[in-house]
């Protein structure tokens, strides 16, 4: 699900998404999602992926940005 692990000094930014899907409210649904975080519509927050890991979530922005995706 990553490409590899990054220094915090690369990170400079949020990248956010809004699901194709409802994923509801289980946190286990957004582990698979190439994302940092899952925010789910009831507001429960969920850490998919520690913020080190490089996820290709957004495309040419994902080497700098943590990925959040939006139920």
């Amino acid at each position: 699900n990553f490409s590899y692990v990054r220094p915090w000094s690369q990170i400079s930014g949020i990248m956010l998404h809004r699901t194709a899907c409802v994923l509801g409210e289980n946190p286990t649904r957004y582990l698979p999602v190439n994302a940092h975080v899952g925010l789910t519509m009831g507001g429960r927050i969920v850490l998919a992926h520690a913020w080190d890991k490089m996820i290709w979530h957004g495309h040419a922005p994902s080497p700098w940005t943590i990925g959040v995706e939006i139920d």
